[in-house]
């Protein structure tokens, strides 16, 4: 055999089976991209190869003729919660070798969105394309969220990528967890989009190289009503950030914070970065109208500002008719700033207003107002600022005019300290101090001078209003005040004002009061009067008003020389309904209690019970529901839901009377208890006339008897219950008894005299005068009703059954006379067996002042 050959032999067998088998390769990776290939799971051989697979979830991944296509991939945190996903993502690529190297050409996905914790889409990007071009990445996009569209497209030249995707330079934590604050900051702050229109479709075209280009259009409207039309925003640096040109144009820009709408139109941004350190900027707006809670137009404003980054230095300037601010802030440390600053405000040159419930109010008027800010002297270490305010006519929200002229310091956590405060509102001369501490926002104030306590109601807020609702004071004699007011912004829990106010002419509650002292403390809860001396028209009193801010109710105490007639205002609408029964200049008072101002229902007088107590005396004339008196001793009470009126003696001309009534205001019964002692019948009848309202019957009753001569008494006594809603349904019984000469004289009675002196009987008249009344009653139904009420006289005596009807103003009665003693007889009279016993029947009736009667009986026509 020839080696030769048979090496050959072998040699040519080795590479006839190594082109098999590269043919067999070549068939097989031919077959592989041609007709495509897809991977089985594949997560769990991706994860050896980076840590970044650990956060990767990829589904269904198919090649396909230097194609890589995958279904999706969701990327999640160390947490496993998704933060992003991609669908339907392409990867095309130029040859195997770059498949090899994974350097696609373009790379193509339906959309990328990432995600909150819940899985909501905040940003979404759809239809992205990414071509990989000689020196450049070109990119085309539309990215969209909840409030805009962007069309992006734009190019990065590969220069600026180093871009390192080997093992160990990506901090997959670090990266995950900027994805998730990255999306909950965007989420957060759409938040506070959802009450505008920002639903806009945009252009964004860009350029990343040597030089950034940034530009931003507004495409179309794609809403009504939207929240700025026709944006215009480009932005041109060099890579290094050092020259900066920007600018911002908005045609009508409009936003809603807390329902206060604002609309800027023709918003102009111009900024650039001028030197290496230096960013200047310029501001202008054709006008800013404000509609909701306040309304009106702010006309022509300018900002003009530079930012000095090495310096760490603000500066501003606006130029407008309304503001002009010019202000430079300069960062000393972490914690201090510098500043420089004067603001001056016109109002003439505004026409805002404000919208409350009670109507339209100017929010602020007047010439100016002016606030300066200046560094102190640094070379002696303090770090405070001078701090100046002046105002001329200021008013806000109606105020009287106010001019103040205040100094005092800034420290570097911008706590004020005003401690020379010197002005005048409205009538009122005050000076006095401020101070301002922040986080918390405490106030205080210290207020002293000459003041009407009502010109600063609307610069200390609703709580110092209602102190002085109640009050009227004397604008030529304006009391004397002065008062510390501290508190947290905010927070009426933290709220404290403690003052004293002394002066003349000053009315509470229409009381007038020649000269006052008052001691004032607030706080959350009430608003606490204290007076050692209120000096009136007829005497002095001293006491305690403490009103609860909550319930509406009034706790205090009072002593002295109450003028009663002046005064019955100032307990509220309660007492005032048992006060307005009497006519009475003063009394002695001693009270004290718990008492709402105003009862609007049943519940409310149950949740808030009355309680209190007045204890009252007077030796003064004077009325209760138009009867005399000339001295009065008594005491009101009320204690949960009863209310009780005891008049333990007033005393008249002639007699007494004592009254006592219990009123359940629940239950809406009253019980009622009155008695008059030897009163004079003179006096008792004109008090019923004027109750009745014929006080003009007057005359009549002044010829029962002449004045200076002995007159009848009269004593009365009832006691009755009913709804306390209706007197006229009180029921209950009483007494009545008259003694009196003249008896026939009374009104009511009289009428049965005439009828007597009419009968045709052979009785001599002055045998039928009467001198006694004596009577059991029951009320019922606004009624006396009497089942026999007797006259009586030295010889005959009248037996009366009927009723007085006061509603009517009417009687009825059945009448029967009685011959009782020895009278001459005449006539027919001495043909009766027992004159004696005769009886004479007669029916009264109608009106009391006019009745009418019927002879029942008449003796001499027994046959």
């Amino acid at each position: 055999m020839n080696p030769k050959k048979i090496f050959r032999r072998k040699e040519s067998s080795i590479l006839t089976y190594f082109l098999s088998l590269l043919l067999g390769l070549q068939f097989t990776i031919f077959s592989f991209f041609y007709f495509g290939f897809e991977f089985p799971e594949i997560n769990g051989l991706l994860k050896k190869f980076h840590p970044i697979f650990n956060h990767l979830k990829i589904d269904r991944v198919r090649f396909h003729k230097n194609n890589l296509y995958v279904k999706s991939i969701v990327l999640h945190d160390e947490y496993g919660n998704n933060i992003a996903k991609g669908e339907n993502i392409e990867f095309k690529f130029r040859s195997f070798w770059d498949v090899i190297s994974f350097y696609p050409k373009v790379v193509k996905a339906d959309q990328i969105s990432t995600l909150t914790g819940n899985n909501k889409e905040i940003i979404k990007i759809e239809q992205l394309i990414v071509q990989n071009a000689l020196n450049n990445i070109k990119i085309f996009s539309s990215i969209e969220n909840e409030f805009s569209v962007i069309n992006l497209r734009g190019s990065i030249e590969k220069k600026e990528q180093e871009i390192s995707t080997s093992k160990g330079e990506i901090d997959i934590t670090k990266f995950t967890n900027s994805i998730n604050l990255l999306t909950q900051q965007i989420d957060n702050y759409t938040k506070y989009l959802k009450p505008f229109n920002f639903k806009q479709s945009h252009i964004c075209s860009f350029e990343f190289g040597n030089q950034i280009r940034v530009f931003i259009h507004q495409k179309n409207k794609i809403s009504q009503n939207p929240s700025y039309n026709n944006l215009n925003f480009h932005i041109v640096t060099d890579s290094s950030l050092k020259n900066i040109n920007s600018s911002l144009k908005v045609d009508d820009l409009k936003f809603n914070i807390h329902d206060q709408i604002f609309e800027i139109k023709n918003l102009d941004f111009r900024g650039a970065k001028i030197l290496h350190d230096s960013f200047g900027f310029k501001i202008n707006a054709n006008s800013i109208n404000l509609s909701g809670k306040i309304v009106g137009n702010l006309k022509d404003h300018t900002i003009f500002g530079n930012i000095n980054e090495n310096k760490s230095v603000f500066s501003a300037l606006t130029n407008s008719n309304f503001l002009k601010v010019s202000a430079s802030l300069t960062k000393k440390n972490k914690s201090q700033i510098s500043m420089d600053v004067s603001m001056r405000v016109f109002p003439l040159y505004s026409d805002l207003i404000l919208n409350t419930t009670e109507g339209q109010k100017t929010l602020i008027g007047g010439e100016y107002f002016e606030i300066f800010a200046r560094p102190l002297d640094s070379l002696l270490g303090n770090h405070d600022h001078f701090l100046k305010l002046n105002t001329k006519n200021f008013s806000v929200l109606g105020s009287p005019p106010t001019n103040v002229k205040a100094q005092g310091n800034l420290d570097s956590n911008f706590t004020i300290f005003l401690n020379d405060v010197n002005g005048s509102v409205g009538k009122s001369q005050v000076n006095g101090s401020f101070f301002q501490k922040w986080s918390p926002n405490t106030y205080k104030f210290v207020v002293d001078g000459v003041c009407l306590p009502t010109d600063l109601n609307t610069w200390l807020g609703s709580w110092w209003e209602n102190i002085w609702h109640d009050f009227s004071f004397d604008k030529k004699n304006l009391p004397k005040g002065n008062f510390i007011i501290s508190g947290v912004w905010g927070d009426l829990t933290e709220s404290f004002t403690h003052g004293f106010v002394s002066g003349a002419n000053i009315t509470y509650r229409k009381l007038p009061l020649y000269h006052s002292q008052l001691e004032i403390i607030v706080d959350e809860n009430f608003t606490k009067l204290i007076s050692p001396s209120l000096i009136h028209k007829e005497g002095e009193i001293s006491g305690t008003l403490s009103f609860e801010r909550k319930n509406n109710i009034l706790d205090y105490s009072i002593e002295g020389d109450y003028p009663l007639n002046l005064g019955k205002l100032c307990f509220g609408t309660e007492i005032e309904k048992y006060l307005n029964h009497f006519n009475l200049s003063y009394a002695y008072l001693n009270s004290s209690g718990r008492i709402p101002l105003e009862f609007k229902n049943t519940v409310e007088r149950i949740e808030n019970p009355l309680s209190y107590s007045i204890k009252f005396r007077t030796d003064q004339n004077g009325t209760w529901n138009d009867i005399p008196f000339n001295s009065a001793i008594g005491k009101i009470e009320s204690n949960s839901s009863i209310t009780t009126l005891s008049l333990n003696s007033v005393k008249f001309d002639k007699g007494e009377m004592s009254l006592f009534s219990e009123n359940d205001h629940i239950g809406e019964r009253i019980k009622l208890t009155t008695e008059l002692k030897s009163c004079s019948i003179n006096n008792t009848i004109i008090a019923l006339r004027k109750y009745f309202g014929e006080a003009n019957s007057q005359v009549q009753v002044d010829e029962i008897h002449d004045q200076n001569k002995d007159e009848g008494i009269l004593n009365f006594f009832l006691k009755a219950s009913g709804p306390s809603t209706n007197y006229k349904k009180l029921e209950g019984s009483g007494s009545i008894q008259v003694r009196d000469k003249k008896l026939s004289k009374i009104p009511l009675l009289g009428v049965i005299s005439e009828v007597l002196a009419n009968l045709t009987i052979p009785i001599p008249t002055a045998s039928l005068t009467f001198n006694k009344l004596d009577g059991l009653f029951e009320f019922k139904n606004n009624r006396f009703i009497f089942e026999d009420m007797i006259m009586s006289g030295n010889f005959s005596k009248l037996n009366n059954k009927g009723y007085i009807d006061l509603d009517k103003k009417t009687i009825n009665f059945n009448s029967t006379l009685k011959i009782i003693g020895n009278i001459p007889l005449i006539g027919k009279l001495t043909q009766i067996a027992d004159p004696l016993s005769m009886l004479i029947k007669f029916k009264i009736f109608g009106d009391w002042n006019n009745p009418e009667w019927n002879l029942v009986i008449d003796p001499l026509n027994l046959d």
